[in-house]
């Protein structure tokens, strides 16, 4: 039993070891690269598509092809010449005579017969369907990895969102910690008093039912920040992270609409794929339109052969030629149809642009008001603090109550929690403006820039 506990013990504390370490930003995004399973799809989806490029290659190169056959027929291919023995021993010639005992009839091709032959066909002109073919392949390479890409910006996005949130949930929670010991330490003030003969039970009592709520809230933040690290490991992929330390933190100026909007004219993964697809469109036409040309091929062929009569020939080259005067007007219509999604291509691509713009002024307006709201409660931090210094020495000195002295505890908590708030929505708008502009990788480098200023207390 001994030896069974000793490895679970290490493995507990190893367990325990990692999960205390800390886990930046950069190391969760490196984590979720290698584990999320969105993100490891994506990236089968880009080598089978690459692997159906290369397919395509084929169509410009020789086809060969090798074929066998075996086959046992009703009965052989022949000729009797029999019945013109009477005719032959009718003529005076004596010579012809040996010539009546044999057999006139001549096996063209037996019962039984093997063919084995290789056949080689080169494309020469198909009307534009190879290069249409290998264009269309291209498109459709370059749409799955824009795709891959907006799902990787998404997942960034939120990674970010999840991450910092968990940062959020542990900043709540220092701040109900301090209020939790704001009261207890009331609490310790108002029991001195009651010695003293200053305050009544029920000043403890109201202190007492106070305090239970702070913890209360306490406890919900506690669970909030669970839940938060739950989801936090969802969109890694693991079973279980690191504690987040990463901290909460706003910039003191922010580029440019025009600069965000036009790196999402460029960048963003969307209006990419928004452009494949036209071009795809496109190249429908053009396969559409060579179906209106003939399809020219050299062609070679030969092999062996086991019973096979010598009439027909052992090999053979050529030039063919297909093209098709009428099929019901199925390429007229094929045509109208594949130009009628070029223009619905047309369409889609220029609404996706204008929604990216729109997109990204209605991002960047609402990244800039979290950063002026966050900025703003720094005078309402500042101005509940003194309120709550002023009121604990008013009630030591017996010029303030109890409710007065908690309600500006409360006051101070209600407001870096705001801001603790505000500072999280700056954080998830602020990335996904950069998600929009195609550059959500830059997150990082605003991180850790000395353009940064961290959201912090002094009673952490």
């Amino acid at each position: 039993m001994r030896h069974l506990l000793t490895p679970l013990a290490a493995l507990f504390t190893t367990f325990s070891a990692l999960c205390s370490e800390p886990l930046t930003l950069r190391q969760a995004a490196e984590l979720m690269t290698a584990h999320n399973h969105r993100i490891a799809s994506d990236r089968l989806a880009i080598e089978a598509a690459e692997y159906a490029r290369r397919s395509k290659i084929g169509l410009f190169i020789p086809q060969i092809e090798l074929n066998s056959t075996f086959l046992h027929a009703q009965k052989s291919l022949s000729v009797d010449f029999n019945p013109l023995k009477p005719l032959l021993s009718n003529l005076p010639i004596p010579e012809l005579a040996p010539l009546t005992a044999l057999d006139w009839r001549y096996t063209i091709q037996p019962r039984t017969f093997a063919v084995f032959e290789a056949d080689i066909v080169a494309p020469l002109f198909t009307g534009g369907k190879i290069l249409a073919a290998n264009r269309a392949a291209q498109l459709n390479l370059l749409s799955t990895q824009a795709a891959a890409r907006a799902t990787r910006l998404a997942t960034l996005s939120e990674l970010i969102t999840r991450y910092f949130a968990c940062t959020l949930s542990a900043s709540v929670i220092d701040v109900r910690r301090a209020v939790v010991r704001t009261f207890e330490k009331h609490l310790e003030d108002v029991n001195n008093l009651i010695d003293n003969g200053l305050a009544t039970k029920a000043d403890k009592l109201f202190v007492e039912y106070r305090l239970s709520e702070a913890r209360a809230d306490l406890r919900h933040a506690e669970l909030l920040s669970t839940t938060a690290e739950a989801a936090l490991t969802t969109t890694i992929g693991l079973d279980s992270v690191r504690r987040a330390t990463t901290p909460l933190f706003i910039l003191t100026s922010l580029e440019s609409l025009d600069h965000f909007t036009a790196s999402a004219r460029q960048s963003n993964p969307e209006l990419d794929l928004a452009r494949h697809q036209l071009s795809l469109a496109g190249v429908g036409v053009a396969a559409a339109r060579a179906d209106f040309f003939p399809t020219i091929a050299a062609f070679a062929g030969g092999g062996l052969t086991k019973n096979v009569t010598d009439i027909l020939p052992r090999w053979a080259v050529g030039i063919s030629l297909n093209f098709k005067i009428f099929n019901g007007l199925e390429r007229e219509w094929k045509y109208l149809a594949a130009r009628k999604e070029n223009l619905r291509a047309e369409r889609l691509f220029e609404w996706a642009e204008s929604n990216i713009n729109l997109k990204t002024q209605s991002l960047y307006n609402t990244t800039t008001s979290h950063l002026i709201r966050t900025l703003s409660l720094y005078d309402s931090i500042a101005f509940a603090r003194q309120i709550l210094e002023n009121r604990h020495e008013a009630f030591l000195e017996g010029l303030a109550t109890s409710t007065e002295l908690l309600d500006a505890a409360t006051e101070l908590a209600a407001s870096q929690t705001e801001q603790l708030e505000a500072a999280y929505n700056f954080i998830v708008s602020f990335a996904q403006l950069l998600e929009c502009a195609g550059c959500s990788e830059s997150f990082f480098d605003y991180a850790e820039s000395l353009n940064r200023q961290i959201i912090a207390y002094e009673n952490y």
